[in-house]
């Protein structure tokens, strides 16, 4: 039967015969759907040609029943199984692309696709089914919104993700591809969205934004993007032969984008090259621009922010470490609200690049600095403080307290503050056993007790030389214990002394 004459066959039922009909046909349950469907046909293949044979009135009444199935269908429901689901997404397009009806259809799927993405891992989904009628309906959603869904749905996402991100942004796409590791879905996708590209923004930008960033992806790839660019009528050199003369800054963002590995080498080629189009100067400017610009939380997370690190690790300045310094109190509060490993890997290149910032770190806890520097003082050192205690990055904060406990001229009240570093995890001794090589500790104790002398935070230090007493290798230090208490007999309250005699004279101590 022709779908004409199935339509004229089905133009006579009512609306609630209808609803019937479609809920039958996608279910696939009922015999008079076989006479209507042909054997090879799939059950939205065979709605759409009836739906599209049919006259306006019914074609909006089968509208209105697909939009009131789609909210139903958001209720697991065993008459609705996996297949009819998916089935019944398949029918958005054309059914609904084009109805008045399509804000509805969209809120209704995105509450199942929300529903469905959560149930990825636990069972079959229609997310895939989901994601392909939000972009028939037009719905563009955002940059995060499609990277989730790749993170969720996994590899062969690839194509439905940079297909979404183009309609938001072509760059967005390039990005999102030049991110991930290469695979035969990443090659499918850059192949599958250029001709569209292409069509809506011209050849000469796709090149520009393609070849920018396909560093990472392998040669005979970009050799066939080259075949690509070439039958659109455009030579790739050409279409990049700009990019020298563009902003340094504007040079660097796209390194920043797009490289795999080097980052900071790629940055100083561009001084140092026997070519090179920038000075030093600029090419430093540039890239405190970019730091000032930086938003690692948001628009540049994943790879930027790593090159970004790798960067400001060969072009220092207290700006870059205040942005350092900012980014790793954020990632804390991430930590605690949504632990990633990503964010845990962030911290780690955080901290080791404040490590590199020896002299500015110094002008910090010293006040040395001047301005917004010192605004960064104490988040600096409750930065240190937090990550004392996170195993990925607390023996870099050690190293940095360490080196900078040892300056003879730091002001008292930032020995203080450190001092409360020092004292303030409930496992010190566990993070100084598991983390800190002897010689270390013995540099930490030996300014723990040139401190202590100048100080009153004895009860602190006297929590220290606890501490030790339990790793048994400090029996050196005990003299200088009921030698420091003698020291501070007359000047130190009666509650701290008792509480460092009650350590420094404990047999436990001499015992080990």
């Amino acid at each position: 039967m022709t779908p004409r004459a199935r339509a004229t066959a089905i133009s006579s039922f009512s609306t609630k015969d209808l609803a019937q009909w479609l809920t039958d046909d996608l279910q696939g349950s009922s015999l008079v759907t076989a006479f209507y469907r042909p054997d090879a046909q799939s059950p939205h293949a065979a709605v759409i040609e009836v739906y599209r044979a049919l006259d306006r009135s019914l074609r909006t009444d089968i509208d209105l029943i697909v939009l009131d199935l789609l909210d139903k269908v958001r209720i697991i429901d065993p008459r609705w199984p996996l297949d009819a689901v998916r089935e019944l997404l398949l029918t958005i397009d054309p059914i609904l692309v084009d109805s008045s009806h399509r804000a509805d259809a969209v809120e209704h799927i995105l509450a199942l696709t929300e529903q469905e993405s959560d149930a990825i891992g636990e069972r079959e989904t229609a997310h895939v089914e989901c994601l392909q009628a939000l972009q028939a309906l037009g719905h563009k959603g955002g940059i995060t919104f499609w990277r989730d869904a790749y993170e969720r749905g996994g590899s062969h996402y690839a194509e439905l993700v940079a297909c979404g991100l183009a309609e938001i942004d072509p760059g967005a796409a390039f990005d999102f591809l030049a991110d991930l590791p290469w695979s035969d879905y990443v090659e499918t996708a850059l192949f599958g969205i250029l001709p569209l590209l292409i069509d809506e923004h011209g050849v000469t930008k796709v090149a520009t934004l393609a070849v920018a960033r396909q560093a990472s992806w392998p040669a005979d790839t970009r050799e066939l993007l080259l075949e690509v660019f070439a039958s659109e009528g455009l030579s790739v050199e050409a279409s990049v032969a700009v990019l020298p003369s563009r902003r340094a800054s504007d040079v660097i963002d796209e390194i920043l984008r797009s490289a795999v590995s080097d980052a900071d080498a790629l940055v100083t080629s561009l001084y140092v090259a026997s070519d090179a189009r920038y000075t030093r100067d600029e090419v430093e400017r540039a890239v405190q621009t970019l730091v000032v610009k930086w938003d690692p939380m948001d628009s540049h997370q994943g790879r930027y922010s790593e090159n970004m690190l790798q960067v400001i690790r060969r072009f220092r300045s207290t700006e870059a470490l205040l942005a350092v310094t900012a980014f790793l109190e954020n990632l804390f509060e991430l930590r605690t609200s949504n632990p990633q490993d990503k964010f845990i890997r962030l911290a780690t290149d955080c901290m080791s690049t404040i490590h590199t910032f020896s002299t500015y770190v110094r002008q910090l806890l010293t006040g040395e600095s001047s301005g917004s520097a010192i605004a960064v003082q104490q988040k600096l050192i409750r930065c240190l403080q937090r990550s004392l205690s996170e195993p990925s990055i607390g023996k870099t904060a050690f190293e940095i307290i360490v080196s900078h406990a040892a300056e003879a001229d730091l002001p008292p009240t930032i020995v203080a503050a450190l001092q409360s570093v020092w004292f303030s995890t409930a496992d010190c001794d566990e993070a100084l056993l598991r983390f800190y090589e002897k010689e270390r500790v013995h540099e930490f104790m030996d300014r723990a007790f040139e401190v202590a002398h100048g100080s009153t935070h004895l009860a602190a230090a006297a929590k220290l030389y606890q501490y030790i007493v339990a790793m048994r290798e400090f029996n050196a230090f005990v003299d200088e214990s009921v030698a420091l208490v003698s020291a501070q007999d007359r000047q130190t309250p009666k509650e701290e002394l008792a509480f460092v005699r009650e350590i420094v004279e404990s047999p436990k101590l001499y015992d080990c």
